[in-house]
């Protein structure tokens, strides 16, 4: 089944083709010259890095193994430990990037955002093609509205006009923001979720990254943005059909 991924930010609108998806690996990056590098897991099988690009922006990559359903069960775990360890440590917020067992709709997506108080930084929604094709579209907030009708509007039209067919909208699989203590436990109780990393909020907190970069919490979360191979850890919820247990 052919995944695409559709970029969408206020008026610009970017269409990628993914074809097949290579497995995401420890090791597949270099970390020459990084900031940060460092394991999300005991066993060492979840590495993440943590840098600044030419123009000062944070980002970080994580490499797991997305070729078993038990490695994405593995990742959930260890990220939840890290969470964990994070709040005991004194954490009062986290860069969360929250990937959901199955697409939520839109009313029920802004509903649990308000409830645990998650600004929202970009969102990332699942279209299906006539065909059967996965599609992504991603997208951020814009002024007082979490999920602006009208660029998805713009979005499924260049879709539909692209496959001369009808798309279906089926909600959000992932988000990106920041969350507060408190929300992120519920966050991580609420059986809708399968994942919360907190990669970004551990290279954060990195004394290296800190000593190398000097950059405040703010600036953090504004620019920082996450790689976890194509497509994110939710296309491979669906392979693996571990949305079952979520509501």
């Amino acid at each position: 089944m052919k995944r695409r991924h559709i970029v969408l930010f206020v008026s610009l609108l970017f269409v990628v083709a993914l074809g097949s998806v290579a497995y995401w690996r420890p090791g597949a990056a270099t970390a020459q010259g990084v900031l940060v590098q460092d394991y999300l897991d005991q066993e060492k099988t979840i590495q993440y890095i943590g840098n600044v690009d030419d123009t000062g922006s944070p980002f970080g990559v994580v490499m797991y193994d997305s070729s078993r359903p038990e490695s994405l069960v593995h990742y959930m775990e260890a990220s939840r430990f890290q969470g964990q360890k994070l709040i005991s440590s004194g954490a009062k917020e986290l860069y969360v990037w929250v990937t959901f067992r199955r697409p939520m709709n839109i009313d029920a997506f802004e509903a649990l955002m308000k409830q645990n108080g998650l600004a929202v930084k970009r969102y990332t929604l699942r279209v299906i093609g006539q065909k059967g094709d996965r599609i992504g579209i991603s997208g951020g907030p814009e002024q007082d509205h979490l999920v602006p009708a009208d660029q998805i509007d713009s979005a499924m039209n260049a879709i539909q006009g692209h496959e001369s067919n009808q798309a279906q909208l089926q909600g959000v699989f992932e988000v990106v923001g920041v969350v507060s203590a408190e929300g992120y436990q519920a966050l991580i109780e609420d059986p809708r979720v399968f994942l919360v990393d907190v990669t970004g909020t551990l290279i954060y907190r990195d004394q290296n990254f800190q000593r190398k970069t000097n950059m405040g919490w703010k600036e953090f979360v504004d620019h920082f943005q996450i790689d976890g191979g194509p497509g994110g850890p939710f296309w491979y919820v669906e392979d693996f059909g571990l949305g079952a247990s979520g509501n």
